[in-house]
């Protein structure tokens, strides 16, 4: 954080600006989170993965930034994330007098809205969080801050905030935490528990008050309404067909092409070591192309090590689906340098292993389900 970015942050004194006993009520604008993944100085090392290939599937999975608009009443969330199997722009919108969300989420062949009840814990699972002030104080964006810790049952938030601005969202898409009387700039979110591998921080990074306008809390026209997520897998798994068949039928698939993903993958990058191996099965005209999946992690120290994991696949014009019910990956192949990548990730390359390469890996990790 430094006074630049305070600079190049607009402050619009509208409607979105109240003067209130020296402290400043923001009821309308918007806010940037920056959001990092932390590993603690003595977190535990990964045993399934190394510290580095851990790190870069977190930050895969976890998106970057987040940005929140709000006017009062409601607001509207903005994030990239990988719900669902697919790493998109997910968009969710509240309303504080309505009972649940809007969730929005952009898919392959179509965008799509539905809408999601709020869940809220029961009163015997409930419990305040406790709220402890810290006599530690820094400025960030040229506000004076201080330092508290809230512990709830699962996580412990460290916050840096300030009393000079509060802010109006009912919605609790805004960052806050009850009694912090102040607008948060920073947090740490740590689960509790006995090890910790990573935590992730939030840190605001810029902020804009100003009246929104009120159709940026409207559902995206273009986007499709569903009831619930289960008619959105429908829908897209028959666009995916109909989208591969319309591709088949114009440039159908040579002999070679069918193979082209059998046999042994590798992927490896000097610590970790994650072996594929496709075989065909049941290769009839009424069954279709269907493959089984064999994914096991040679250099996994968990209790778990080197056990093999079968998924169902099958041929989608030129890639293959995996089946992770109830999603799927999809794996290209890429003939210039004769990998195997799977699609939206891009750490994960399988390299096409020789006979002599697989020879050696089988009898390293006693590998039996190769024959």
């Amino acid at each position: 954080m430094n006074l630049m970015l305070f600079f190049n942050s607009v402050f619009v004194l509208a409607l979105s600006f109240k003067q209130c006993h020296n402290q400043q009520l923001m009821t309308s604008g918007f806010i940037t989170y920056d959001i990092s993944v932390v590993f603690p100085k003595d977190s535990p090392e990964n045993e399934v993965f190394s510290r580095d290939l851990y790190k870069q599937i977190l930050e895969n999975n976890i998106p970057s930034s987040r940005k929140v608009y709000f006017d009062g009443t409601r607001s509207k969330t903005e994030e990239t994330t990988v719900d669902y199997g697919y790493k998109s722009l997910t968009k969710i919108i509240r309303d504080s007098s309505a009972e649940g969300y809007i969730y929005c989420k952009e898919f392959p062949y179509f965008n799509f809205c539905i809408p999601f009840p709020t869940e809220m814990p029961s009163s015997s699972e409930y419990s305040p969080p406790q709220v402890t002030l810290l006599e530690e104080y820094k400025k960030i964006f040229g506000y004076k801050c201080q330092k508290a810790k809230i512990e709830e049952a699962s996580l412990l938030y460290f916050v840096w905030f300030t009393k000079e601005i509060q802010i109006n969202d009912p919605t609790n898409a805004v960052i806050q935490h009850k009694n912090i009387d102040g607008l948060i700039l920073e947090q740490e979110e740590i689960p509790v528990g006995p090890k910790v591998y990573f935590y992730k921080r939030y840190v605001v990074h810029s902020i804009k008050f100003m009246p929104i306008k009120p159709e940026t809390f409207d559902s995206p026209m273009a986007y499709r309404k569903f009831q619930n997520i289960d008619e959105v897998r429908l829908e897209n798994r028959k666009m995916l067909e109909e989208a591969y068949q319309k591709e088949l039928s114009t440039d159908s698939l040579i002999g070679s092409e069918k193979n082209i993903f059998n046999g042994a993958w590798l992927y490896n990058n000097g610590e970790d070591s994650i072996l594929i191996y496709i075989k065909p099965v049941a290769l009839t005209e009424q069954s279709g192309n269907n493959y089984s999946f064999i994914s096991v992690n040679l250099t996994d120290k968990s209790e778990n090590k080197q056990l093999p994991k079968t998924e169902e696949a099958s041929l989608k014009g030129r890639k293959l689906l995996v089946e992770e019910p109830p999603n799927y990956r999809l794996y290209s192949y890429d003939s210039k340098t004769d990998k195997i990548e799977l699609e939206q990730n891009n750490i994960f390359k399988y390299k096409r292993m020789s006979q002599e390469g697989l020879k050696d890996v089988k009898e390293k990790y006693k590998i039996d389900f190769i024959r």
